[in-house]
Parts: C-alpha cells; structure tokens; sequence
C-alpha cells in the first residue's frame, strides 16, 4: 500500500461515523473496468479503488442518526465530494452529461462529483485531474489537481471538503 492510501485509510478510520467508503474493489472489478474501456486503471487509482470503492467523508452537518440510517446514504453521498464507485464508473451512472467517454482520441474517467455537480476527470495517460464542470466542452476543463496523490492529500487534510473551480 503506497503512503498516500495508508494516509487515506489511517484518515477514514479517524474519520468513524462519517467515514461512508465502501470496502475495496475486487481485482475483478478493477479488471472489467480495463476490459469495458480498452485499458487500464492508473497504478496509485486502481491502488485507491483496491482499498476503498467509493463514498465520503461525510461533513459534520449530518447527525449519528442520519450517518446510521441506510435510507440516508444515497442523500449524504449526493451531498458531499464523493469518490465514484467502480460500477459507478463502468456503468456510467453519475449523470447523463458525464461518463468514462472518448472526445477526439482522448479518453476521462470520472472520479469524483461534487454537491455542486462537477464531476472531478482523469484523463487516460495524463497525471492532472481536471474540473469537468458539466457545462463545458473537454478542451475548456481546468487542472484542479496536478495528480491523483494532490487531490487524495487535498481530501485527507480537508476531511472530504475540497476546492473546486466552480467553488
């Protein structure tokens, strides 16, 4: 496990109540995902989903009971920076204006939404992670983060409340 994820694990197991990622991503999972697209997860990305497949660090506005109750998950997690699951991914559920999608050969795997409704993009073969604000065409996206370690250090040091472009 890189530093960075045992950073991250170390993060959400102080986080306790308002930690909601799921267990890890099994090798078949992250093995259909290079499968359905035609490659592979990035190392430290397919490392991360190892560990942790999806959700949040819930912010401190949400009550034990709402933290406890299953019915409130699918609210808090589209309320908060949430990491994308797997089968989010794959499937391409996170809205309809923003999936794993080809724009002129190049290639943006969704990672994380916002609660404004970005979705956070790493492009295939490039280490920036970008604001894929839904409004806009791929080649008007900004670098948030120069890689995937900056935006998981951003979430660690920020408990799950980082800077987006579009604020």
């Amino acid at each position: 496990m890189t530093d960075i994820i045992q950073q991250f694990a170390a993060k959400a197991r102080a986080m306790g109540k308002r930690n909601l990622f799921n267990a890890g991503a099994t090798d078949a999972k992250i093995a259909a995902f290079a499968e359905r697209f035609g490659f592979e997860l990035p190392p430290l990305v397919a490392g991360f989903y190892r560990h942790f497949d999806g959700g949040c660090f819930a912010d401190d506005t949400w009550c034990d009971e709402e933290l406890a109750d299953p019915d409130q998950r699918a609210t808090i997690l589209w309320n908060s920076h949430a990491f994308l699951s797997l089968d989010e991914i794959i499937h391409c559920t996170v809205f309809d204006s923003v999936e794993v999608f080809e724009d002129e050969g190049r290639w943006f795997i969704p990672l994380l939404r916002t609660p404004g409704h970005e979705v956070l993009v790493l492009e295939q073969g490039h280490a920036e992670v970008l604001d894929a604000f839904h409004e806009y065409l791929p080649e008007d996206w900004l670098p948030l983060y120069p890689d995937f370690a900056s935006l998981l250090q951003a979430y660690i040091d920020n408990e799950g409340e980082i800077e987006t472009i579009a604020g």
